[in-house]
């Protein structure tokens, strides 16, 4: 029994390139919304981070994935150089997944 975990990607992770860097393979999902969290500017860094919001109406899109432990062992490496946190947090789905976010919020 191979066992998996839900991962909702909502920056360039969605990409077959950066797949193919971080994971070896590429990796297919559906959509999905994130609720209850926004996006922000990081000073230092060219892309925006999720930050959990206090406003109801936020969220954000992008896929989620079925991915192995060995996977998240790779995300985890591959994020800690943006200096996020991995939590786990409803989506719109219904489904829980591992989600990065930033780390001082």
């Amino acid at each position: 029994m191979k066992c998996t975990q839900h991962y909702f990607c909502y920056s360039d992770l969605q990409t077959n390139e950066r797949q193919l860097q971080v994971l070896g393979r590429k990796i297919t999902g559906k959509k999905d919304i994130l609720k209850g969290f926004k996006l922000v500017e990081k000073q230092g860094f060219d892309a925006p981070f999720a930050v959990q919001s206090n406003n109801p109406v936020h969220k954000l899109e992008g896929t989620l994935y079925n991915i192995s432990f060995v996977d998240l062992f790779h995300l985890d490496e591959y994020e800690e150089q943006f200096k996020t946190t991995r939590i786990k947090a409803e989506l719109r789905s219904g489904l829980m997944a591992w989600v990065y976010i930033d780390s001082l919020n």
